[in-house]
């Protein structure tokens, strides 16, 4: 698995598409591809997901692959517990 954004040591799935499960509960907590981007077109908000990836980990203190796998496994059940 290599990402496209070419960070080094970065793992985030390189397949993720807009139904993909990180997808669903990124959006659920509000995030949008689209908004972050502004744009529909795919690469650009691809590009704008694995930057906010990167981001929220670093501010999280964990790595983007992490994230983006606890992302994938919630599968849009964000809610509080």
């Amino acid at each position: 698995m290599v990402c496209h954004c070419r960070r080094p040591g970065c793992r985030v799935r390189a397949c993720l598409e807009p139904g993909d499960r990180a997808f669903r509960s990124v959006n659920a907590l509000g995030w949008s591809s689209k908004e972050a981007a502004s744009t529909r077109r795919w690469p650009a908000r691809y590009a704008a997901y694995v930057g906010a990836m990167h981001e929220w980990a670093g501010s999280l203190g964990v790595t983007a692959a992490w994230l983006e796998w606890l992302m994938f496994d919630l599968n849009g059940h964000v809610e509080a517990q």
